[in-house]
């Protein structure tokens, strides 16, 4: 058997092993074979942890070079791990406007944000992650900037990405936390003196 590795299939190979597959089954001691394969073999990026010194390198050898506009994009959809990021503007299911170009309200500010973070301990309301070294990020539950109460809450960074999607969702579950913990009405005493 040739060593195939590095080479690429033409389009008229990869038809023909489509077809040839066709209506077979697989055993299943070789579904069980291929499981055992893939579950016991590392991750290719995850196998091991680089050093300060090679990460200093690779970045050092990506530095000045410009990546193309595809390229770029099939970065940003492994980083945040989905299809729609090929989507732009209103084609993208998240489309909400143009809202993100919008400015925040006038009482959005460092000092607002920091008691947000502290009201409710330093720690994410949706994973329950205490702040460490990076500041929590402060989220408007009702994805309106220019409202600053009464829905503010801290999300780590993670989860920050993460509600931007299924937005109904979210907003119910962090309004009955507040709700819950009685912080509605903190939110507004506390900006009222603003």
């Amino acid at each position: 058997m040739t060593n195939r590795l590095g080479s690429h299939f033409s389009e008229e190979w990869k038809q023909h092993l489509s077809e040839a597959h066709l209506g077979k089954k697989r055993s299943k001691e070789s579904c069980e074979k291929q499981s055992q394969t893939i579950t016991n073999k590392p991750h290719p990026h995850k196998s091991h942890n680089h050093t300060s010194e090679s990460k200093q390198k690779l970045r050092e050898a990506q530095l000045g070079k410009e990546k193309s506009e595809l390229h770029k994009s099939k970065l940003s959809a492994a980083h945040i791990g989905m299809e729609a990021v090929w989507m732009r503007g209103e084609k993208h299911p998240n489309w909400n406007g143009g809202s993100s170009s919008l400015p925040y309200c006038k009482r959005w500010t460092k000092r607002l944000k920091e008691s947000i973070r502290e009201r409710d301990n330093y720690i994410c309301q949706l994973c329950n992650v205490v702040q460490n070294g990076h500041k929590h990020t402060i989220h408007h539950i009702h994805y309106d900037k220019s409202n600053c109460y009464p829905d503010l809450i801290t999300l780590c960074s993670n989860c920050h990405s993460k509600v931007n999607f299924n937005r109904d969702y979210y907003e119910n579950l962090f309004m009955n936390k507040l709700n819950e913990k009685k912080q509605l009405s903190w939110i507004s005493a506390n900006l009222s003196g603003d």
